[in-house]
């Protein structure tokens, strides 16, 4: 169970870092297993915003844009050579905005906007370290 808690603490530190234009996806461990669990995590919590803000009918599609979008961004080159590290930082960096917005709800469609243009200047500074 110690080694769980440290890594839950370095993951957060990290998406901390991620989401304070600091970071680097080079410092994200190269896991398989963490990529794919991150994934499902991002999924999950996209999927539940997506429902709380749009509905039903959004909920069902637009994750599965989302993480086509991701496999492309990731991509070095071809569909199956995948950057984990990178796609590993995108599902962390994404998931705490998330969150925040699922909670928020309908209600402020301008923090929506804001959050969309954070994390797009987030992500787009992210791959640009290395």
């Amino acid at each position: 169970m110690n080694e769980l808690t440290k890594l839950i603490w370095s993951l957060a530190n990290l998406s901390f870092r991620y989401n304070t234009f600091r970071g680097r996806w080079g410092e994200m461990p190269d896991s398989t297993g963490l990529c794919v669990t991150l994934g499902i995590l991002s999924f999950a919590v996209n999927t539940i915003t997506i429902y709380v803000e749009y509905g039903l009918q959004m909920a069902i599609g637009m994750p599965m844009v989302w993480m086509a979008a991701i496999w492309l961004y990731a991509s070095d080159g071809g569909w199956l050579n995948l950057n984990k590290r990178l796609m590993s930082a995108v599902f962390l960096l994404t998931i705490p905005a998330m969150i925040v917005l699922a909670f928020i709800g309908r209600s402020a469609p301008v923090a929506e906007m804001i959050a969309g243009a954070y994390l797009s200047a987030c992500i787009l500074t992210l791959k640009a370290r290395e």
